[in-house]
């Protein structure tokens, strides 16, 4: 009741599910123990328990690392290119043109002849990004 007391505070949106994760595991724990304390050898339960846990928190990991990558992707090239880019400045990247206006966590947003156009960051690291020159601005 205390863990969905906290994860209802939280406002998370899986409450019940991580309150009932809680309690599973506070009976497992006290399962094992009660049972080594009777004298009964837990060490092959205890041995498995932790390789099934490690093999969850690694499919977890893996398949979180896998879902990210995209946005890290993203978020790596718009940190490279705050140093590079200001806004006002002109640029083409690949079939795109246009103005730099901002420079977001993971996107340039740029005003094309067709309106504001968002790109996603990683796109400049993996085509060719030309700066245009201003109008009698020096090389």
């Amino acid at each position: 009741d205390v863990t969905l007391a906290a994860a209802h505070a939280a406002e998370f949106t899986e409450s019940v599910v991580i309150s009932r994760l809680a309690q599973g595991i506070t009976l497992v724990t006290a399962l094992v123990i009660g049972l080594d304390q009777i004298g009964i050898d837990v060490t092959f339960l205890t041995t498995m328990l932790g390789v099934t846990s490690a093999a969850l928190l690694f499919g977890f990991a893996l398949a979180f690392g896998l879902g990210a990558r995209a946005l890290v992707s993203n978020l790596i090239a718009a940190h490279h290119l705050r140093e590079v880019l200001e806004p006002g400045q002109d640029i083409r990247v690949g079939e795109f043109a246009g103005t730099v206006l901002e420079v977001s966590p993971t996107a340039i947003i740029l005003d094309t002849p067709e309106g504001r156009t968002s790109l996603p960051a990683s796109l400049y690291q993996e085509q060719a990004m030309v700066m245009l020159l201003q109008d009698g601005a020096d090389e």
